[in-house]
């Protein structure tokens, strides 16, 4: 079926694109802040390495049911865990930022808001394989496999 129509042509929108005005970049990082960035990873691996063995010694011994039995709701159980391991990774994390200030990885850096980026970090990191392993060779082998991984990234 044809149509009578004719198409009119559509006019192109003019555009300007203009530079954002930004200064020069100063240089590359000094190789202690690039090394810096490693360590930040691997100051959590501790704590890491402590939860998982707490945390699957109980699965073993099965102390997480027998406090279900005696009345223990889980609620207050992980409670008291994230309680535990957020005041260590708290000062881990203060810590790690005061040490970035002092040698200048972070000279603009709001305090507050890199110390909550690595706070929430160090709490995924903790909590985030706290239910896939249940034995201690899987947890090893995961222990393992996790910080050969991270020394390659």
């Amino acid at each position: 079926m044809k149509s009578n129509k004719t198409v009119t042509e559509v006019p192109l929108p003019k555009i300007f694109t203009q530079m954002f005005p930004k200064g020069e970049y100063p240089g590359s990082p000094s190789a202690l802040q690039t090394t810096t960035a490693v360590y930040f990873v691997l100051s959590y691996s501790p704590f890491i390495v402590a939860l998982l063995a707490k945390i699957v010694n109980e699965k073993e011994k099965k102390l997480t049911q027998s406090l279900q039995m005696m009345g223990m709701r889980t609620g207050p159980f992980w409670t008291a865990w994230f309680i535990v391991y957020c005041i260590m990774i708290a000062f881990v994390s203060i810590f790690g930022i005061g040490f970035g200030k002092a040698i200048t990885v972070f000279p603009d850096g709001n305090f507050f808001l890199l110390w909550l980026l690595l706070m929430l970090y160090g709490i995924s990191s903790e909590f985030s394989i706290k239910s896939m392993y249940s034995r201690t060779q899987n947890k090893t082998q995961m222990l393992f496999s996790m910080l050969m991984h991270l020394s390659i990234v």
